[in-house]
């Protein structure tokens, strides 16, 4: 699984780990449960995350994600270099 650019890194961040990690972390501060068709669409997430980036740097980003103070994670996952879409480029009057 080839990831975009954009959507590997933003900084030092690898965006969908670090932001998985501190989902993670979020869960569990206030002790919600996920169902299980999320747990199945997380580990296929994190596996081809892995497949793709390997296991220490899984890891690292991973427990990066979990260390993140809530306002920094929602920066985080505000900040994007995502390319414009056609429907953001029309909304915008472009």
């Amino acid at each position: 699984m080839a990831l975009p650019p954009w959507q590997l890194s933003a900084g030092t961040h690898i965006v969908p780990l670090d932001s998985a990690g501190a989902a993670e972390e979020l869960r569990q501060v206030i002790g919600f449960k996920r169902e299980p068709a999320e747990t199945r669409f997380r580990d296929t997430y994190l596996t081809k995350l892995r497949q793709t980036l390997g296991e220490p740097t899984l890891l690292v980003a991973y427990e990066q994600g979990r260390q993140l103070k809530l306002d920094e994670a929602i920066a985080l996952a505000l900040t994007s270099d995502e390319p414009e879409t056609p429907t953001k480029a029309i909304s915008a009057g472009n």
